[in-house]
């Protein structure tokens, strides 16, 4: 039919490299793999916190830690279903332009969202120059950077790719952000919405890691988010409070639909209002991607 939207989404490298190279249940791989990731993290996050007191500290530690959780996800997935980095995502070619391109869209993206908000008078922003731990917020970024790009590895990398293999790209994209919903869904503070803006962003990092094939520049995308919120603006990251911040972002409690509350921005209205704009953006590229592969 003219004009017909064609829902079937091609694979891309990395998904045919992963139906290649992946061997072994699907389902099993995956189960064990989420529980490899929650206990890695568990443990390499929880045992500093018995040499170190500081809370700012721990943080930083609990950030950087995540490289041996991808490690761990990376070395796992290659001994039990035979799979390379380059299944994941993980490319040589351009990394700093990559990088550079998750930051930069994750940064507009979020500075809307924080927009929304101010213009809607749902928060309150001051700035303390003397208050700020410019160590924390400097050692942060470089963090998220590692703790961005793991919850990639497992979510994108490891289990969209996996399930698109095996089924479709849609599957993929529906079941990982599932997955990602629910490991964030057990967070403080946390509502219907928020459980719904998780999906949301979930399918927004899904669709750029689709577009792109490249998760370095996702893994980026979700780093400069989170740094966003917390170090930067001050906001809760999905639940989480920060140690220090450059900005102190107060939401008011008669507007907590649009700001999120305890849970962040990503809990409220604010963040839905952008997320399903973006989504649009991004399906209109998907979209265009699969009818110039399907000309060509």
């Amino acid at each position: 039919i003219k004009g017909e939207i064609k829902m079937k989404l091609a694979l891309t490298d990395s998904m045919v490299l992963t139906k290649k190279e992946r061997k072994r249940s699907i389902t099993l791989a995956i189960i064990i793999g989420v529980i490899l990731m929650v206990g890695v993290q568990t443990v390499v996050t929880e045992v500093p916190k018995q040499f170190v007191s500081n809370i700012g500290a721990q943080e930083i530690i609990a950030l950087f830690v995540n490289i041996f959780v991808i490690l761990a996800v990376l070395l796992f997935s290659r001994i039990f279903e035979s799979r390379s980095a380059a299944s994941f995502g993980f490319t040589t070619k351009q990394p700093l332009k990559n990088v550079e391109i998750g930051l930069l869209t994750g940064f507009v993206f979020l500075l809307f969202v924080f927009l929304v908000n101010l213009l809607s008078g749902s928060i309150e922003v001051s700035f303390n120059l003397k208050s700020i731990s410019w160590l924390y917020v400097i050692a942060s970024f470089f963090g998220f950077l590692f703790q961005g790009t793991m919850e990639e590895v497992v979510c994108r990398g490891f289990i969209m790719n996996t399930v698109s293999a095996k089924t479709n790209v849609w599957m993929g994209v529906i079941i990982n952000s599932l997955i990602f919903t629910a490991l964030h869904g057990v967070n403080d503070s946390v509502t219907a919405l928020a459980i719904f803006n998780l999906f949301l962003a979930s399918l927004i990092l899904s669709f750029i890691f689709y577009l792109s094939d490249n998760l370095l520049l996702v893994g980026a995308f979700h780093a400069i988010w989170n740094f966003m919120l917390g170090p930067f603006f001050g906001v809760p990251v999905s639940g989480y409070s920060i140690y220090s911040s450059i900005f102190q972002t107060a939401p008011l409690t008669n507007k907590t639909l649009i700001n999120g509350g305890g849970f962040g921005f990503e809990g409220g209205l604010g963040l839905t209002i952008c997320a399903i704009l973006m989504l649009i953006v991004l399906f209109y590229f998907v979209k265009k991607k699969n009818d110039d592969a399907a000309r060509g």
